[in-house]
């Protein structure tokens, strides 16, 4: 059976009375929607009132209905929206009795809409520059950061680690003579016992070669710190004044201890 058969079987089989029925309850229903879409309206739900005027023009097709339509989207300020339903309202019904209101308020929509799109324009203009702009500041602040010069020598650093160093190698001295004081005192209370001295000079002896050899023992033992701290304070300052690249590493000793390596 063809197509042109069916439709002409369908026409025969369908009754008219039954197409009439459909409609009726399409209307019927278009009608619901319109009446949800007034109360809707009333309590400024006018989203909600756009979806039933939208469903209400979808089922009956009136043209009235684009008014309502148009005038939601005029309220919710989506002006192209607004703008496009007046437009097929008027085409619809160019004998609609308050064309008038509609032409003017076209004239109205479309100058605000113009005035929107312009300021939408500049804003966005305004945010690609910031963006452009913040770009531009950060790629700055990178070439700064690689091409940042290598750090001035510190002179504290230097300073203290010079004075610290100084101040370790006195007092190594210092300890060194004190030592050799003591072993001097050690020799005169062994050669005192083999002359036969008395008790308390013999006394008097051993406590003079232990203060030199206490003091001697503390003397050592600042100016070694001293001079490490020095000495590391001194390469603290040469480091940080190399621009290129520097690494640290373990290397074992053949003789199976660990140093520390630098490569510069």
């Amino acid at each position: 059976m063809s197509r042109l058969q069916l439709m002409l079987f369908l026409s025969l089989v369908v009754p008219p009375g039954a197409a009439l029925a459909q409609d009726a309850a399409k209307e019927e229903l278009a009608k619901r929607h319109y009446n949800l879409g007034e109360q809707l309206y009333r309590t400024s739900d006018y989203a909600g009132a756009l979806v039933e005027f939208k469903k209400s023009h979808q089922l009956s097709g009136r043209p009235e209905l684009l008014f309502n339509i148009a005038r939601c989207h005029e309220v919710l300020a989506q002006l192209e929206e607004a703008v496009a339903a007046y437009e097929r309202y008027l085409k619809e019904r160019p004998d609609a009795p308050n064309a008038d209101l509609v032409t003017s308020r076209l004239a109205t929509l479309r100058k605000r809409l113009e005035v929107k799109r312009r300021e939408d324009s500049e804003a966005e203009k305004k945010r690609r520059a910031e963006k452009e702009q913040r770009r531009r500041a950060g790629a700055e602040r990178h070439e700064d950061r690689r091409q940042q010069p290598a750090e001035r020598p510190s002179r504290w650093k230097r300073t203290a680690g010079w004075v610290t160093l100084g101040v370790g190698a006195a007092a190594l001295c210092t300890g060194v003579i004190f030592g050799v004081m003591a072993r001097g005192k050690a020799a005169e209370f062994e050669d005192g016992v083999a002359e036969g001295k008395l008790y308390y000079e013999l006394d008097e002896i051993d406590s003079q070669g232990k203060r030199f050899n206490n003091v001697a023992l503390a003397t050592l033992i600042v100016g070694g710190v001293g001079v490490a701290a020095g000495g590391g304070m001194l390469i603290w300052d040469w480091i940080s004044t190399r621009g290129e690249r520097r690494s640290a590493r373990l290397l074992p000793f053949a003789s199976g201890g660990l140093a520390a390596h630098f490569s510069f």
